[in-house]
């Protein structure tokens, strides 16, 4: 088989919090994983970075504010449109880096990921909008004392749309076309090659005020298809030159999320309104590469739980009325044993 880069997160929707991609698991090896399932395998996912989507995680546009600010409840359309008033345009950027390192079961794998997604959407009507994204990401992982190496750029594309159901729930969905490029090398042998990824999203989000607390739960729903294409790895073992051939493979990745966020706001004297939050949450892998099976340090095969927990923290602010930004750090491997999986984000977002 073929294994693919190790510590890809290879977006499968709309991006993390924000309207673009819904993040697979850290160590996915559909197309990117930290550990194989089997030698020169598909690795299964190891533990997801949990979707994130267009609704919010955390206070909304026009949420309920402490100190005599007085907003409508309404939870905003996507989650760059957190603003006092909803624009009609939308501009934002999100960035995130992860950091991997697995020592289950004997294992001595490390990577990291990241990815940048910019996008814009506009509002139809008062409940509605639709929106373009475009994601950039890189990869790289290493294991073995350096003898696997994998690298992995690609991009995905795709529209989005949101839709508010009431004021305390809006929904979103987004499609999302990607190519990953692809260098792995074991010991000697090295491969080059492409994978194809399709991606679908879907998730309901809600914004419930209790006092000056605001409490966001979050359901979502994820499923990416990811095709490898045939392939050649080459190499001298020792003064022999070996060619093997590697046919496409196809395989799929789906996960369920759910997660509930608390926030409040609180003012400034200039003015800026400030939100600090946590936020946990749960999730559970549906459909898995080689149903979840891992090559451990003695080269045998283990099943990984398909349950994973994520905590994040941090703070989102009110710069003007129509500028909004967002920084947080995270935890989401909780429930993997000598899993470790740490992100760190910031989020921009622009209205007119």
């Amino acid at each position: 088989g073929v294994t693919p880069p190790i510590a890809t997160l290879p977006p499968t929707g709309l991006t993390p919090t924000a309207p673009g991609a819904v993040i697979p698991p850290a160590g996915t090896l559909p197309p990117t994983g930290i550990t194989p399932s089997v030698p020169m395998g598909v690795t299964p996912p190891i533990a997801t970075l949990p979707p994130t989507d267009l609704t919010p995680t955390a206070p909304g546009n026009n949420a309920s504010l402490p100190d005599g600010i007085d907003y409508s409840p309404e939870v905003p359309l996507t989650e760059g449109r957190r603003f006092t008033q909803e624009p009609g345009w939308n501009l934002w950027v999100d960035s995130r880096f992860s950091d991997i390192s697995d020592r289950r079961s004997g294992l001595d794998l490390d990577g990291k990921a990241g990815y940048v997604t910019i996008g814009a959407d506009h509002r139809l009507n008062q409940d509605l909008a639709v929106g373009l994204m475009t994601i950039f990401e890189r990869n790289r992982s290493s294991g073995f004392n350096d003898e696997w190496k994998v690298r992995s750029d690609g991009f995905s594309v795709g529209p989005y749309v949101a839709y508010r159901l009431n004021p305390q729930w809006s929904i979103d969905s987004s499609l999302g076309i990607g190519v990953l490029n692809n260098e792995n090398q074991i010991s000697v042998l090295k491969e080059e090659y492409e994978t194809q990824r399709y991606a679908l999203s879907m998730s309901a989000t809600g914004q419930y005020n209790v006092d000056e607390v605001l409490l966001q739960p979050k359901f979502s729903l994820s499923y990416t298809h990811f095709r490898n294409e045939d392939h050649l790895m080459k190499g001298n073992v020792l003064v022999t030159p070996v060619t093997l051939n590697i046919e496409q493979q196809n395989f799929n990745y789906g996960v369920v999320e759910s997660s509930l966020q608390i926030s409040r706001g609180y003012t400034t004297d200039d003015g800026k309104v400030w939100f600090p939050f946590a936020e946990v949450g749960l999730n559970n892998e549906f459909d898995r590469p080689n149903d979840g099976l891992m090559i451990t340090g003695d080269l045998s095969q283990e099943k990984s739980s398909a349950w994973t927990g994520t905590l994040r923290t941090g703070m989102q602010a009110l710069l003007t009325p129509n500028t909004y930004i967002e920084t947080s750090v995270g935890y989401l491997s909780l429930g993997q044993n000598g899993l470790d999986i740490w992100e760190g984000r910031l989020f921009f977002s622009y209205g007119f």
